[in-house]
């Protein structure tokens, strides 16, 4: 089980002399599937990921004090490659990357993330 937040975009557009409408846009995952992980070389770890996920886009929008808001829900294939330095024997810093597509009325774009932590095994 992998849940994804993609944090929040945010953006302006100008309305010529109307003004300035103001959007932001966050995406979520929650998804499921095979994780495979190895070891390459001494004290370095592999994975690699596959599998599917919900993906949900919110866009919430502003313009001359009105509000709006809409979302989205599909389901994807999501994948993602990682890598690892072992620190000690049950510890390491990981670094991954991780990909799906999101859709959101009719138009599809792809959504990644890299993201870098810590793995406590035991």
């Amino acid at each position: 089980m992998v849940y994804f937040d993609f944090r929040k975009a945010k953006g302006t557009v100008d309305m010529g002399e109307g003004g300035t409408a103001a959007f932001n846009v966050k995406t979520t995952a929650a998804g499921a599937g095979p994780l495979l992980t190895g070891s390459f070389a001494t004290d370095w770890i592999g994975s690699a990921r596959l599998g599917v996920a919900q993906v949900r886009v919110n866009v919430n929008g502003d313009y001359q004090g009105s509000t709006a808001a809409a979302s989205d829900n599909s389901t994807q294939a999501c994948f993602g490659l990682g890598t690892g330095y072992m620190i000690f024997k049950s510890l390491s810093i990981d670094a991954a990357y991780d990909m799906t597509r999101a859709k959101f009325q009719g138009t599809a774009d792809n959504v990644d993330m890299l993201s870098i932590g810590l793995t406590y095994s035991f």
